[in-house]
């Protein structure tokens, strides 16, 4: 059974007041990781963040890492990665092609 984890390696912020908000998140570097046993395959990219709406805007300091995964599972096609991973890692357990040693 494959197991999903997100890493959040990064968030790029805005320090400067933007529309009455202070470090505003715009970009968030991530890594999506699948476990399946002994085999592992990840994703990573950056995911641009859209405008905060001020009714809606979560401080900086008050900002949870689940907040974080939120905006990213809500923006990205979260299924197509759990294949594309799933599919890395079943090449992995079967290769089709393998490295021997020279005869």
């Amino acid at each position: 059974m494959i197991t999903y984890n997100w890493v959040i390696s990064s968030l790029e912020v805005a320090p400067k007041e933007e529309n009455n908000l202070v470090d505003v998140v715009k970009v968030v570097h991530w890594r999506y990781q699948a476990t399946d046993g002994d085999y592992q395959a990840e994703t990573y990219s950056s995911y641009a963040c859209g405008e905060p709406s001020p009714n809606d805007f979560t401080a900086y300091p008050d900002l949870t890492e689940a907040d974080v995964i939120g905006w990213l599972e809500s923006g990205l096609d979260v299924q197509a990665m759990q294949e594309s991973l799933a599919t890395q890692i079943e090449s992995l357990k079967n290769p089709t092609i393998v490295n021997k040693p020279i005869p």
